[in-house]
């Protein structure tokens, strides 16, 4: 059966965690993407219901995506009454073409600032670490594609494949958490992915009934396996469900169990897996 996202389909699957928002400090981690402006379409409403706060982060690196495009958002939700804090990086982009001179992939360039920048940000403005909950805009397609790249790379391969200078082993280790719409860690703070139910179609639908504009300029999509599997599955019009894939990735592919993360220290997390 074809999911459905929204207001209510929402509530239903989140309401524990939107119930538990009340005392905390969220911070929904913004990109411009369909996946982060549907959380925030949603939680506008459910803000006002469940009776918590919200504050709406993006790390506008690399600089050239977010340089035209920024005002043009910001707009668009202040209309709505979200403000959101922009953090400008001044890092180099020289360095995504080194990394290509050498044959590697620039995306660990970007993935690597914004982990060192978060990382210091939540340093520098969290007092309470219990009080922290992070929301993340991961959805149903991007953890299909996590268990395509380890079937391709590690199952079916006569050699253990790499991505992004790691082997895919230990990829999938970090992409694992991302299966759990919720994880508590050790030191208190909890990430929340609030989309994990719901294929692209659905978020599409939502992007596109309500006229919520997005970021125009693509950041290097090609080197991002998710991206291409996604094409597939928009032409085959394929949907997935959650409880499916989470059945097959915990038999089939030894999915890690969230004990594996909860005990990580605050800066091998963030630094290493978020």
């Amino acid at each position: 059966m074809k999911s459905h996202l929204n207001y209510e389909t929402f509530v239903r699957d989140n309401q524990e965690y939107l119930q538990a928002f009340r005392d905390k400090r969220v911070i929904v981690a913004y990109s411009g993407g369909k996946d982060a402006s549907a959380i925030l379409h949603f939680l506008i409403q459910a803000k006002e219901e469940f009776g918590f706060d919200f504050e709406t982060h993006a790390i506008m690196y690399p600089k050239h995506i977010y340089y035209y495009e920024a005002d043009r958002l910001d707009s668009y939700w202040k209309g709505r009454g979200v403000r959101i804090t922009w953090h400008p990086i001044s890092e180099n982009e020289s360095a995504f073409d080194t990394a290509r001179l050498k044959g590697k992939n620039p995306c660990v360039v970007c993935i690597a600032v914004k982990r060192k920048y978060s990382l210091q940000y939540f340093e520098r403005t969290v007092t309470d670490w219990n009080s922290l909950a992070i929301v993340i805009g991961w959805s149903l397609w991007d953890i299909v594609g996590y268990t395509q790249e380890y079937l391709f790379g590690s199952v079916y391969t006569d050699r253990e494949s790499q991505y992004q200078g790691e082997k895919i082993k230990d990829r999938f280790f970090r992409t694992s958490q991302r299966f759990y719409p919720m994880l508590r860690t050790k030191e208190g703070y909890t990430l929340y992915k609030p989309l994990l139910r719901y294929n692209d179609q659905d978020i599409h639908r939502v992007i596109r009934e309500n006229r919520i504009p997005l970021l125009n300029t693509h950041c290097l999509c090609e080197f991002r396996p998710k991206r291409v599997f996604a094409e597939a599955y928009t032409k085959m019009d394929l949907y997935f469900d959650y409880d499916k894939v989470m059945k097959f990735a915990q038999e089939a592919l030894n999915l890690q169990k969230l004990s594996s993360y909860t005990d990580l220290r605050k800066e091998e997390f963030i630094k290493s897996v978020f």
